[in-house]
Parts: C-alpha cells; sequence; structure tokens
C-alpha cells in the first residue's frame, strides 16, 4: 500500500467535505488497492471524484437501512394489529375515514 497516496487521498477527500456545506465532520477510510482501484474507476466512469463517489455509496446505503428498518417497523405493527383484536377493532374504526360528519 502507498501510504503517500494514501494520505494525499485522505487529505483531499477532508478537504472536499469542509468545502461541503451539508457535511457535519470529515471522515477518513481506509481502502486496500483493489478496492480503491475499482472505485477510482467507477467515479471516473460518472465523471465525479473518489470522495464524492463514496459520499453517494454511503448516502444511498444509509437511505437503505433507513428504509428496511421502517418496513421491518411496519411488519411489527402489523403482526400486532393481525394478532389483537382489540387492536385490530381500533384501527378499524380509526383507520377509514368517513363521509359521515
Amino acid at each position: 500500500m502507498n501510504l503517500d497516496r494514501y494520505y494525499a487521498d485522505t487529505l483531499r477527500c477532508m478537504t472536499t467535505y469542509q468545502r461541503e456545506a451539508d457535511m457535519s465532520a470529515p471522515i477518513s477510510i481506509r481502502l486496500d488497492d483493489e478496492v480503491r482501484a475499482t472505485l477510482v474507476a467507477e467515479a471516473g466512469d460518472r465523471g465525479i471524484g473518489l470522495a464524492t463517489y463514496i459520499r453517494q455509496l454511503a448516502t444511498d446505503a444509509a437511505r437503505e437501512a433507513r428504509r428496511k428498518r421502517i418496513r421491518e417497523q411496519t411488519a411489527v405493527v402489523a403482526k400486532y394489529i393481525r394478532e389483537n383484536k382489540e387492536a385490530r377493532e381500533f384501527y378499524d374504526d380509526w383507520g377509514t375515514p368517513t363521509s359521515n360528519l
């Protein structure tokens, strides 16, 4: 592993993060040469820098994790409603709007 390149990449990523107003704090990640080469190639194919590409990957992964957690929590609630008569009755009364005002 070329440490000079690693530290240069880290500095470049930190500088990029400092310019981004929506970033709360810079992070440093260590990549092996093969993974780094793959990510650099993918970023280049998209016409963006490595830091931007990694940020997009992390954002997409966080969004998907959040959606997965919501789906799991929804499934727990649905199971509870399905198995609990009182919850089903509440949901039936509360969950369906009526036109009777």
